[in-house]
C-alpha cells in the first residue's frame, strides 16, 4: 500500500512540475488520470486491508471520477452544453 501511495505521489509531483509549461502539464494529466484510476482499482482489490477512515475518501474519489468520466462522454451528446460539460469534467478531473 505504501508503494502505491509513493507511486501516486511521484506522478502528482511530476504533473505539478510539468504545469510550468501548461501544454506539457495538460498532456501529462491524461497519464496521471489513467494511473490514478488504475491505482484506485488496485486499492479496491485490496479493500479489506485499507483502514476504515480512508475507505470514505476512496469512495468519494470513485464517485467524483465516475461523474467526471460520465460528463466527458455525455458532453458528446449535448449540442448546447458541450463546452460546459467538457469544462466541468476537466475541472473535476484536476481536483
Amino acid at each position: 500500500m505504501k508503494t502505491l501511495f509513493k507511486i501516486n505521489k511521484v506522478i502528482i509531483i511530476v504533473n505539478a512540475i510539468l504545469f510550468i509549461i501548461p501544454y506539457f502539464g495538460l498532456l501529462f494529466m491524461i497519464i496521471t488520470g489513467i494511473s490514478q484510476l488504475t491505482l484506485f482499482f488496485i486499492y479496491v482489490l485490496k479493500w479489506k486491508s485499507i483502514a476504515t477512515q480512508l475507505k470514505k475518501h476512496f469512495i468519494y474519489y470513485g464517485v467524483i471520477a465516475s461523474i467526471s468520466i460520465a460528463l466527458l462522454f455525455m458532453s458528446k451528446e449535448f449540442s448546447y452544453g458541450r463546452d460546459i460539460a467538457m469544462i466541468i469534467s476537466m475541472v473535476l478531473g484536476g481536483i
